[in-house]
């Protein structure tokens, strides 16, 4: 029998939607499930791909407000099935189908998936392109790696909508999805994040002490203040523990904590693959709202302090995790030592910010996704029930 085959169509903004499908391809492959993941922006002309790499990044880093506004702006989008978003959504589709290359063109035609899964909203257009154009002929997905739904999602003609949780269908339906096309089950993480293991032999193999430990990070980028960060924290006499902070790809910062003089004992790293034994080894996780970084800590049920999100989704993030008990914030009125104290004494704080985080079963949503999609690959037509909920155990 011939193999079934899945294109994953990413973005590069950051490393989030490359992980999200790496995540969902290395168990589909482990199945012997064909699988390969293109950068969209790339497959239309390297120009575009820097512009659009670069001028995120750079409003991010240097214009975060600006970057907030627009993206709130995009949510006065009209629903697609009244005539104002009708009218959008086909000046989008028009855009769109005018920049499609014949190096995408001739990769689609010539790979042939049997299933389409994207990890961008852009990609997902470009997808529909491919399709209105008829050289893609496979069911479609789009996976919202964020705990909201995006803007313009809803312009996008996929089959189906991969959610963060279920507490986002009545959004998802207030935006005109059908609720047959939704799929709310999680961000799909690596399975290395799904298996949790013994903090005192994680430390041992980090190189760590055997102590109470808080994991900083910023993301790929190194985003936020994360000096401030070590350094308000490394000025708490009265709580004891250690810190380990990843600062991404971002050297500058990277330099000026390796070169801070700290009374706590502080392990400092750049871009690293042991993100998930980091976890294990850690207590509390201290870290901007990104999606795929968040999932991940639910995954390994690790207690958040929240700080800088990224305005824009991550706000939104923000507004979910804390809004469900999942995580708690760093604000202009509580800064992160006074949060990290209050999670660390406050009575029964932990246990209940587990608690809330276990019960979104995010464990569940590679194999759930996995399950779902190698079944459309082989011609079932299917909806969101038809892959069960398997409540696992509490820790």
């Amino acid at each position: 029998m011939e193999k079934k085959r899945v294109l994953f169509m990413s973005v590069t903004a950051g490393q989030g939607h490359n992980s999200t499908c790496r995540a969902v391809m290395d168990s589909l492959q482990a199945q012997g499930v064909d699988c390969a993941m293109i950068d969209t922006m790339a497959y239309l002309g390297r120009g575009i791909s820097k512009t659009v790499d670069k001028g995120y990044l750079g409003m991010v880093r240097f214009t975060p407000d600006m970057f907030g506004y627009f993206y709130r702006s995009m949510l006065t989008v009209k629903n697609p099935a009244t005539r104002e978003g009708q009218r959008v959504k086909r000046r989008l589709q028009r855009a769109v189908q005018a920049i499609l290359s014949k190096k995408i063109i001739d990769y689609v035609t010539r790979f042939r998936p049997d299933v389409v899964v994207c990890s961008h909203m852009f990609a997902a257009f470009v997808c529909d392109a491919l399709r209105a154009k008829g050289y893609l002929n496979a069911p479609a997905m789009i996976i919202v790696t964020d705990y909201t739904v995006h803007p313009y999602v809803e312009m996008t003609d996929m089959d189906y909508y991969v959610l963060a949780s279920d507490l986002l269908l009545y959004q998802a339906l207030c935006r005109g999805i059908p609720r047959e096309k939704l799929l709310p089950f999680g961000i799909p993480v690596h399975a290395r994040f799904s298996q949790r293991h013994n903090k005192e032999e994680m430390r041992e193999n980090l190189g760590w002490e055997n102590r109470r430990t808080l994991l900083i990070m910023g993301g790929s980028m190194g985003h936020g203040d994360i000096k401030h960060v070590v350094k308000k924290l490394d000025a708490m006499r009265e709580t004891d523990f250690q810190m380990a902070v990843v600062c991404g790809k971002n050297k500058r910062t990277l330099r000026a904590i390796s070169e801070l003089e700290t009374r706590k004992k502080v392990y400092c790293y750049g871009f690293t693959n042991q993100v998930a034994d980091m976890m294990d080894a850690s207590d509390v996780l201290i870290t901007k709202p990104g999606g795929l970084t968040t999932s991940e800590a639910l995954a390994k049920v690790l207690p958040l302090v929240l700080f800088s999100p990224i305005h824009g989704q991550e706000d939104f993030n923000l507004e979910f995790f804390t809004n469900n008990g999942m995580a708690m914030r760093v604000s202009d009125f509580v800064d992160v030592d006074e949060a990290v104290y209050q999670l660390l004494h406050g009575e029964g704080v932990l246990s209940r910010m587990r608690q809330a985080q276990h019960c979104l079963h995010v464990n569940q949503a590679t194999s759930r996704l996995c399950a779902f999609i190698t079944r459309l690959a082989q011609g079932e037509k299917l909806h969101a029930d038809s892959v069960p909920v398997v409540p696992d155990d509490i820790p």
